[in-house]
């Protein structure tokens, strides 16, 4: 029996439609050929017969082992496939090690498109400039097949296996591939994209995170220090890059708008009131500087500024810049090159920051491109997640035509999962900031987690917060407490697509989403 203790988490319940009942084509076929039963490798099997062409929305429920079984039957099936997913972890385990393992077809050859950090030729000027890895980023040679690691380099694995029966790649790594294919032709990254083109079926995975993009933000104003940015640092690498020139004036324009400024005191005074609950601590605002230029132009402008960044970044001492200088110029370019940025009031240990964010506008355009390239006469486009939003994906398609929705099995959920699954929201909301912040009330929610590990005393039980540095910080709580457990953060890489033994969770801040 399990021992009662105060409710930490509570929320209600929300009902699922059934979606199937949004498209009456969806309908269980039977007669499955497969050797296994397992229902989700049959529901793969449906949509696939099914839906032989076309664009269709795959509706699932968490932990459904839908993109699993989605690649395991093309395997089945001799069709390659491409899958795009978040993050690498999600390519190494659940693409390339799970997709083999349930793919009844033995020998499956699944190739994860490494990031371009895995160069041989990148590591290798990373070891002579360590400053470059914080970067994250490094272009690939024009050519790889002149250089002496070709035949074992990972990048290249590609380009030496075209026949390989799948590929898996970041949607970070799709954007570089395009970008790189937008500022010349001919290169590495325009064959390997070429190596992939004959896939069968497209599977965009977790496609949720392409709901808002990718988001860039900087904080330009803090109540203690005032206006952060000295732009005059840059004055001397100004004269020497000229991508470089233009992505600074685009952010001094910014923050010298008036009206930006008169926004951000608005949302300053909003958080430092008694009453901050009562007052708009988000604003958005049209940027100023926005050149309203066609995509090619910003994509050939975001790669001439990136090549001279890493330049940068290797003498940056001859220019007296810090790696946090460096780093900056990247917020920059994103939030310079947005049409729409948003003014935020974040209060951090009594400090309230003010930041202003943006979407990475190209980074979203080169993912549509890429869809768009992609799509041909007996092709399929799935696109799967537990949570579409209210994102309308037609823009991805020719002719802006909505793909079909479907669920994976019934109701999302082939073998029934949530019903084994125990999901503990807070029945408090903590706030950012104030007396109820989560950084003040820290000792209660070490508290009440430690109440239910003992009462889960045995079985797996998830520890989730809202940030990796809170995670640290209850982690190491509990470990103070003698009760040492993990602790994973919201968008971490072990929250999203992976395999997970767990089934109750602790869900720390978000009581207003239950």
């Amino acid at each position: 029996m399990v021992k009662s203790f105060p409710p930490l988490f509570s929320g209600k319940m929300m009902k699922m439609k059934r979606l199937s009942e949004r498209n009456p084509t969806q309908k269980p076929i039977e007669a499955c050929p497969r050797k296994s039963p397992d229902r989700r490798t049959v529901s793969a099997w449906e949509i696939y017969e099914m839906f032989q062409q076309g664009h269709i929305e795959v509706f699932k429920t968490t932990r459904a082992g839908a993109t699993t079984s989605l690649n395991a039957e093309s395997g089945n099936r001799d069709e390659k496939f491409t899958c795009i997913v978040p993050t690498n972890k999600i390519a190494d385990e659940t693409i390339v090690r799970d997709s083999i393992k349930f793919c009844e077809k033995r020998g499956l050859d699944v190739i994860h498109v490494k990031s371009n950090m895995n160069c041989i030729k990148n590591q290798e000027l990373c070891e002579e400039y360590p400053d470059l890895k914080e970067l994250h980023y490094l272009p690939l040679a024009d050519k790889c097949e002149d250089c002496e690691h070709y035949d074992y380099c990972p990048i290249t694995a590609p380009l030496r296996r075209p026949n390989a029966n799948g590929f898996v790649l970041t949607y970070a790594k799709v954007a570089a591939l395009q970008l790189a294919v937008m500022s010349r032709e001919g290169t590495t990254a325009e064959k390997i994209l070429n190596s992939i083109a004959g896939s069968r079926n497209i599977i965009l995975d977790e496609v949720h995170e392409l709901q808002y993009g990718r988001q860039q933000e900087y904080i330009v104003y803090d109540n203690k220090n005032g206006y952060r940015t000295d732009f005059n640092k840059y004055n001397s690498a100004c004269q020497d890059f000229e991508y470089i020139k233009n992505v600074i004036e685009q952010m001094k324009a910014i923050a010298e708008d008036d009206t930006f400024k008169i926004k951000v005191h608005e949302v300053l005074g909003g958080a430092e009131s008694p009453k901050y609950w009562n007052h708009r601590l988000s604003l958005d605002y049209s940027n100023p500087a926005f050149k309203g230029q066609e995509r090619a132009a910003i994509g050939k402008e975001t790669a001439g500024f990136i090549k001279e960044l890493i330049e940068l970044t290797k003498n940056r001492r001859d220019y007296n810049l810090s790696m946090e200088d460096i780093k900056a110029l990247l917020e920059f370019n994103a939030i310079g090159k947005s049409l729409k940025l948003s003014i935020n009031a974040i209060k951090d240990n009594g400090i309230i920051n003010i930041k202003v964010s943006a979407l990475d506008f190209l980074y979203a355009d080169t993912i549509r491109n890429f869809t768009m390239s992609m799509q041909g006469e007996g092709r399929r486009i799935i696109l799967t997640t537990a949570t579409f939003c209210s994102k309308d994906y037609s823009d991805f398609f020719r002719g802006k035509v909505s793909p079909l929705r479907i669920t994976f099995g019934r109701q999302g959920d082939p073998t029934n999962n949530n019903e084994k699954m125990l999901i503990l929201a807070d029945n408090k909301k903590y706030n950012a900031i104030g007396d109820r912040s989560r950084y003040k009330m820290r000792p209660e929610i070490i508290s009440r987690c430690i109440d239910i590990l003992e009462s889960y005393e045995g079985e797996e039980v998830l520890i989730i917060a809202l940030s990796e540095r809170e995670a640290r910080s209850i982690e190491k709580g509990l470990k103070e407490a003698g009760k040492s457990h993990p602790v994973i953060y919201y968008k971490g890489s072990d929250t999203i697509g992976v395999t997970a033994k767990a089934r109750i969770m602790i869900a720390i801040g978000i009581a207003n989403n239950p």
